[in-house]
């Protein structure tokens, strides 16, 4: 049984869907497919259980890493590409 504040449940309802539907629209973010050796992807998968992380936190972190790196830098440098982030 759901408890709520407003008094009719139609309102509480709209309500809710509403505030689900902003949630989802604030976690929606691009996906990338990988492909990856199979051996790769069970050491992965298990260092980010170890970790209690998800694939998504993994990958997010080497990317990252990666954008970070001084050549890519550089190059973002040289291409005005630090207003995309």
């Amino acid at each position: 049984m759901r408890v709520c504040a407003y008094a009719e449940r139609a309102v509480c309802d709209d309500m809710c869907l509403q505030l689900s539907k902003l949630k989802m629209a604030a976690k929606k973010k691009p996906e990338l497919r990988v492909y990856v050796e199979p051996d790769l992807d069970k050491l992965i998968r298990l260092l980010a259980a170890l970790h209690e992380k998800t694939l998504s936190d993994v990958v997010s972190d080497a990317l990252e890493r990666w954008v970070d790196l001084p050549e890519n830098q550089a190059l973002i440098e040289k291409h005005n590409l630090d207003q995309l982030r």
